[in-house]
């Protein structure tokens, strides 16, 4: 049975503990599928020691590891720690991926936080990772939900200068952010 499996998190870390007081060390797959497990299953506090503890004896740790904890901490609205995961990545030669930036993106969209979600997508695009539709559309999805619908659609036309071509999805969260553009003018007239 894989660690990151046990559904409570609680299981695993009896097991690493017992690994450690036997003498046998973690590797960088050990604690990556620990963190791992501890994110998914909401652990946040006990993945993070476990990250520090991996950080303190040097190892290398993976993307997995990493994602797990950007992810988990956005999850549960805890986007500035995730953003300095996201900056520890670097020190440990993980490479920024699209997937583990809309994840950080999908969290500043929980927060409400939509100037850092906006500043951190121009980063993200300096560094080398170009965003794919998906990344926009969670940008666009933010961006409608707090109605700031001309700035939404000026991504919406970025992406079209840069030849992506709007999915369904796209289109989906501009016909919703319409209608509730329309709602907002009929509720001011009727003032």
């Amino acid at each position: 049975m894989k660690i990151g499996r046990l559904k409570k998190g609680s299981g695993a870390v009896s097991v690493w503990e017992l690994m450690r007081r036997k003498g046998s060390g973690a590797d960088s797959t050990t604690y990556g599928v620990l963190i791992h497990g501890l994110c998914k299953n909401g652990h946040l506090n006990k993945a993070l020691t476990i990250l520090k503890e991996a950080e303190d004896q040097r190892d290398k740790l993976d993307a997995l590891a990493h994602s797990s904890m950007v992810d988990g901490l956005s999850k549960q609205g805890r986007v500035d720690e995730a953003l300095g995961i996201l900056h520890q990545m670097d020190n440990h030669d993980c490479k920024l991926s699209p997937h583990v930036c809309n994840l950080l993106i999908k969290g500043f969209v929980r927060a409400s936080k939509l100037e850092q979600e906006i500043h951190f997508f121009r980063e993200m695009e300096s560094k080398g990772c170009s965003p794919p539709l998906v990344v926009y559309n969670t940008l666009i999805n933010g961006l409608c939900k707090a109605e700031r619908f001309c700035r939404a659609y000026s991504f919406v036309k970025e992406m079209l200068k840069k030849d992506w071509k709007p999915d369904s999805i796209t289109y989906s969260l501009l016909m919703v952010a319409l209608d509730l553009w329309r709602q907002a003018l009929d509720k001011g007239l009727e003032r």
